[in-house]
């Protein structure tokens, strides 16, 4: 199973890509692009865990980043 999960760094976003994840799901996060580069609660054990969780930066306003 594929999902795309918007907001991934958010308190519901973070807890749902840790359940795919664990599920056995290909997991892309779409997170929110900061100058810091942060990925807001998505934490780098979340995205180290496994290799099919991918981390995607940008604004779901902006056509390009998405």
């Amino acid at each position: 199973m594929k999902a795309l999960v918007t907001g991934a760094g958010g308190f519901i976003g973070h807890h749902l890509v840790g359940a795919l994840a664990s599920a056995g799901a290909e997991v892309n996060c779409f997170v929110r692009y900061t100058s810091t580069g942060s990925t807001g609660l998505l934490s780098p054990q979340q995205q180290d865990a496994s290799e099919a969780v991918r981390v995607f930066r940008g604004d779901l306003r902006d056509r390009r980043s998405v």
